[in-house]
């Protein structure tokens, strides 16, 4: 909205947005992890198929937020459910989902940029390939005309992050619209 506004020049943000008034720069594809309590029968799991995720246990995040929509994707969802009969919680953050899941409560999926490594090494686990991955990009309004600027930011960032998360044959993109 800001961009189409003109109230904000650029943002990071997961894509596609499908959107015709913005541009999308590529920056890089943020895997997904499984992020699961050890009462989980996914903890006992070295890798996990797609397949393994079900509605059993599974924290979401709120509807409307895109996250939500890709995880309901890649365990091929395609309608809204409650994962947790009975009980009703709603969650914008996902550092809330991943204190529930260290409190024993079910597992939830996570973009690998959101783990701690020490603190959170005990609960995540990978997909196999193909990798399950959110598409990552600078957006701007198409009338945007500060190139080098844009070039500039985009190299920093690639230069920053997990030489893993550049594209290949181990990724699938996850679509959320």
């Amino acid at each position: 909205k800001g961009l189409k506004n003109d109230t904000l020049d650029l943002g990071i943000l997961v894509t596609p947005l499908e959107e015709r008034s913005i541009r999308e720069v590529v920056l890089f594809y943020e895997p997904f992890l499984v992020y699961t309590s050890q009462q989980n029968e996914l903890s006992h799991k070295d890798i996990i198929q797609p397949d393994d995720i079900t509605k059993e246990g599974l924290w979401l995040l709120n509807q409307g937020h895109c996250f939500r929509n890709q995880v309901l994707k890649i365990c091929n969802q395609e309608v809204d459910f409650s994962p947790h009969e009975g009980f009703s919680f709603e969650s914008g953050s996902i550092e809330t989902l991943k204190n529930m899941v260290r409190n024993n409560l079910g597992y939830t999926l996570v973009p690998e940029l959101s783990v701690n490594e020490p603190v959170d090494k005990t609960y995540i686990r990978a997909f196999t390939d193909p990798k399950p991955v959110r598409e990552v990009s600078l957006v701007v309004h198409n009338s945007f005309t500060k190139e080098l600027l844009l070039t500039n930011l985009r190299k920093a960032i690639i230069e920053n992050v997990p030489a893993h998360f550049k594209k290949n044959q181990r990724f699938v993109t996850v679509k959320w619209r």
